[in-house]
């Protein structure tokens, strides 16, 4: 588990350079060696089936995972010494990202309708499991669904601004849910709660993936009542006797 740094970088690959990471095998062994990455780098937990890591989970950094192809055999001492080819670690993305636009809409009144509060409520705790025995689960991200949390949304050195509206914040999220809340307050007091929707053309909210989440705010509409009084007329003579 140690820490590489990117740099050169050149059609989206880089270089990498590693902290004391030289390590050196019998020349000629067959024995047959994979490489993971990851990021962020944090302590590992490490069993006989299976190597992975826990985040306390904040949706402000990305998560990544990767490892090298095989190629003629695998990477093992014998094939790197007769070799040139560069072992190449394919990183992928492992979260979604949301960014949030606040749009004036009708009615829209900067002192009454300017963003206060806007939370997401999302899990606090992920796992990346990042080698096993069983491949299909190296690369696997899940989430505790037990340790949920309203996680801020608003960038303070965003932006946006209460007249014209814009940018207001961005976070990371796990991939895949059925539905994504947001809970929002307004300068007025007022309080939503907004379930988004999907535009078209999507259907799921996919790893990789940037999402630019559109919020429309509309004022409060003043509702007018009006009276229509209706003239007397005659209704006739009514008679009656002793």
């Amino acid at each position: 588990n140690v820490l590489g740094t990117f740099s050169n970088e050149n059609n989206n690959v880089w270089d990498v350079n590693y902290d004391n990471a030289t390590k050196y095998y019998p020349r000629n062994s067959t024995v047959e060696y994979d490489f993971y990455a990851y990021s962020p780098k944090s302590t590992v937990a490490t069993n006989e089936t299976n190597i992975k890591v826990t985040y306390d989970f904040t949706g402000e950094e990305d998560i990544i995972w990767g490892r090298t192809e095989q190629v003629n055999g695998g990477w093992n001492a014998k094939f790197a010494k007769d070799t040139t080819i560069v072992r190449n670690i394919s990183l992928n993305h492992k979260l979604a990202w949301f960014t949030f636009n606040i749009i004036p809409g009708t009615d829209y009144n900067e002192n009454e309708c300017e963003v206060k509060v806007l939370k997401m409520n999302h899990s606090t705790a992920c796992t990346l499991t990042i080698a096993d025995t069983d491949p299909t689960q190296a690369g696997v991200l899940t989430f505790d669904k037990n340790n949920t949390q309203e996680l801020d949304l608003i960038d303070t050195n965003s932006a946006y601004n209460k007249t014209s509206g814009g940018i207001i914040g961005d976070i990371f999220v796990e991939p895949g849910l059925n539905n994504y809340a947001l809970i929002i307050e307004l300068s007025d007091g007022t309080t939503s709660t907004i379930n988004l929707k999907y535009s078209t053309g999507t259907t799921s909210i996919e790893a990789g993936k940037k999402y630019n989440v559109n919020i429309t705010i509309d004022g409060p509409t003043e509702i007018k009542v009006t009276a229509t009084l209706t003239e007397w007329t005659d209704g006739g003579a009514l008679e009656g006797g002793i």
